[in-house]
Parts: structure tokens; C-alpha cells; sequence
């Protein structure tokens, strides 16, 4: 008798157990839920267990939102700059009232005050300077770290079994406008086939080659598929916003003599 107790008070132990999850986020039977509130009642172990994945379930729904949430603080920042140029201003226009007044009062040494007064005014502009450069680079960082973690949906997958093709020499020079992003760039190539290959130190001019995969289907060729393949990508790069220059490099091998 005292055997099938023990079996009895193991299995109900170890159904409760598992029932904690289900109970956590509501969805446990009524008969679960029932037997799971006898048992707790002389079940320390289960009554930690459920009070610690309530604590998790309920730090999983509070939402995340506020963390990342810097428009209140760069409001106030642009708020504090506008109030900083319009005292400035203000003081600007009080200084060359009070030099009219010195200027015109020759017993007034007018000079000292206005270069310090100037001075003043110089140190405080600049701080604003540096605080909107400030503010740049922030919002700079935030959009390429965003950049830099969403999914390029126009990546080739590759397994590690697989050798990847080489893009090949530089067939076509690219220049964007310096205010094209790094995700509109990508976006633009993606679209026309291409890929960037090298790139001057200031990363500012572009030699792209055109995908290996863009190549077959042309022409039988090789020289031909690929000077194909670059004249549709130039004359599509040409199309497109931001970009300054897009023209083919021509190769050694084949320039007219």
C-alpha cells in the first residue's frame, strides 16, 4: 500500500512538472490545473520552478520599445540648441548695440569689451557645433548598425561544399554620390547584376564586375557574354539616382589599336 502511494505521489510530482509551462502562460486543462494546486501545496520544488518561469514569462511580454527609443532625448538636445542659437542671437545683437554706444562715446575703450564678448560667443557657437556633429555621427551609427544586420535578400546561399565562383576582373567603373547609402548602393548593384571587386583608398570609386551566374545564357563566348553583360549593366546604372559616373573599363587584351 505504501508502495503504490509513492508511485502515485512520483507520477503526480512529475505531471505537474510538466504541466508548469502550460499553466505559466494559461493554457493548461482544468483537471491540470486542479491537480498541479493539491500537489504545490507540499511541493516546494515545483512551487520554486513555477514561481521562477513566471517571473521569466512575465519579463518576456514587457515590451523593449522604450530601450531603444532615442527621439525624447534628441528632442530635447535640438530643443536646448535652438534655445542656445536664439540666446546667441539675442546677445549678438545687444553686443553690437552696446559698440554703437561705446563707439560713439569716445571716452569708452570700446574695443576690449566687444573682442571679449565676441569670444564668448564664438566658444558657445561652437560647442553647438560639436553637439549637432555629435548628434550626426549618432544617428550615422544607428542606421548602418541597422543596415549592417538586416537580411540581404539578394545573397547567393552558398554550402560549405560548394566553391564560389570568382567574380573576375574589374569591367566597369563606378562612382555613386557621396550621400548614397550603403543599402541603396547594395540595392542598386543587386538589381544590375553586379558586384564590387576593388576600390580606391577613399572607397569613393568602384571597379564591379557582373555576377558569374549573370554571365551564362548570353552567348557561347566567354569575352562576348561578358562584354554583353557589361554594356546591360552601364546602360542600367545610367538609370539609376545618385550616381555621378558608371562607364566600362575596357580591356587591354581587347582596345582598338
Amino acid at each position: 500500500m505504501t508502495s503504490d502511494t509513492n508511485d502515485s505521489s512520483v507520477l503526480t510530482h512529475r505531471h505537474t512538472w510538466d504541466a508548469i509551462p502550460w499553466i505559466v502562460n494559461g493554457t493548461a486543462s482544468p483537471a491540470d490545473r486542479a491537480m498541479a494546486d493539491e500537489h504545490l501545496r507540499t511541493c516546494a520544488d515545483c512551487r520554486d520552478d513555477l514561481a521562477f518561469q513566471s517571473l521569466v514569462h512575465a519579463g518576456m511580454n514587457v515590451t523593449t520599445a522604450a530601450m531603444h527609443d532615442g527621439k525624447p532625448a534628441l528632442d530635447r538636445l535640438f530643443a536646448r540648441i535652438d534655445a542656445e542659437s536664439k540666446n546667441e542671437r539675442n546677445f549678438a545683437t545687444d553686443t553690437l548695440s552696446n559698440e554703437t554706444s561705446y563707439a560713439n562715446n569716445p571716452l569708452h575703450d570700446w574695443h576690449a569689451p566687444s573682442r571679449h564678448k565676441w569670444t564668448r560667443y564664438r566658444a558657445r557657437l561652437l560647442a553647438a557645433i560639436v553637439a549637432a556633429q555629435t548628434v550626426g555621427l549618432v544617428l550615422l551609427g544607428v542606421l548602418l548598425l541597422r543596415q549592417e544586420h538586416q537580411p540581404n535578400s539578394s545573397a547567393r546561399y552558398e554550402t560549405l561544399s560548394e566553391a564560389s565562383i570568382p567574380a573576375g576582373p574589374a569591367t566597369i567603373r563606378f562612382v555613386p554620390v557621396p550621400s548614397l547609402t550603403v543599402g541603396a548602393m547594395q540595392a542598386m548593384l543587386a538589381d544590375a547584376k553586379l558586384r564590387i571587386v576593388e576600390s580606391n583608398q577613399g572607397s569613393s570609386i568602384y571597379g564591379l564586375a557582373p555576377e558569374p551566374n549573370a554571365q551564362s545564357g548570353l552567348a557561347e563566348d566567354a569575352s562576348m557574354a561578358r562584354a554583353a553583360s557589361t554594356t546591360m549593366a552601364v546602360a542600367r546604372l545610367r538609370n539609376q539616382p545618385g550616381v555621378l559616373l558608371v562607364e566600362p573599363i575596357v580591356s587591354p587584351s581587347v582596345a582598338p589599336r
